[in-house]
This record gives C-alpha cells, structure tokens and sequence, in this order.
C-alpha cells in the first residue's frame, strides 16, 4: 500500500511539473535555467567584489549613509551568500534529476537521465567538497 502510494504522489508531482504554465510576458530566447541563473550568480558576485573594492575608497562619512558596507558583511556575508544560492541551485537541479531518472522508461531515456543525475551528482559534490561558508 505505502508502494502504491508514493507512486500515486510520484505520479500527481511529475503531472503538475509537465503542466507547469507558460509565463504570460514574453522573454525571447531567454531561459531559466540552473546554468543561465549560475552565470548570472557570477557576474552577482563580481559586482559584490567591485562594490567591496570602491568601499575601500570611500570615506567614512560616505559609508555610513550606504548599507553594507561594514567588514563582516562585505567579507563573510557576500560571500555566503552566494554560496548559499549557488548551492541551492545545484541542490535543486541534483533533485531534478533524480526525478528524470526515476521517471525514465525507454532505454534511451534511462540513459540520458542516468548521464544527468550522475553530472548533477558531481557538480553538486565538488561545490560541497570546495564551498566555506563562515560565521
């Protein structure tokens, strides 16, 4: 019975993920992806740098009147933060995938989503084996 019922939920999640809505304002070739949303993570956390960088420029009086601009935020919390996020899309994405593979039928699929779950497998790991996050 517990079988038939992860099935049945397995089952109404997969039928609502196929069926999930096209956005209703149009976004040309722009996609939503766990790459598009990783390299725009990047340039995120560049611009964090070089707001870092001209904080070290600015006078005292300048800074306070700006937020985020003490030391702990702009050398831990920048940082964590974007770890944070990247290692949420790479969660996502590893979960995603699972869920193509559990779902695969056909040869074919079985294959191209065993090849997706192993690479989301290793990215996700090497982000855990190489993030620091600090307190």
């Amino acid at each position: 019975m517990r079988n038939f019922a992860f099935v049945l939920a397995l089952l109404c999640i997969t039928s609502s993920v196929n069926a999930l809505p096209e956005p209703e304002v149009g976004y040309g070739e722009t996609t939503f992806d766990t790459h598009e949303a990783t390299e725009a993570l990047s340039l995120m956390s560049d611009a964090l740098l070089s707001f870092n960088q001209m904080t070290n420029f600015a006078s005292e009086e300048l800074k306070n009147q700006v937020d985020h601009t003490g030391w702990e935020v702009q050398n831990i919390a920048f940082n964590n933060w974007s770890h944070y996020v990247h290692g949420t899309l790479l969660q996502q994405q590893l979960k995603i995938a699972t869920l193509e593979r559990q779902q695969a039928t056909s040869p074919q699929d079985i294959e191209r989503t065993q090849t997706n779950l192993e690479a989301a497998k290793s990215a996700y790991q090497d982000f855990i084996n190489s993030a620091v996050i600090a307190d």
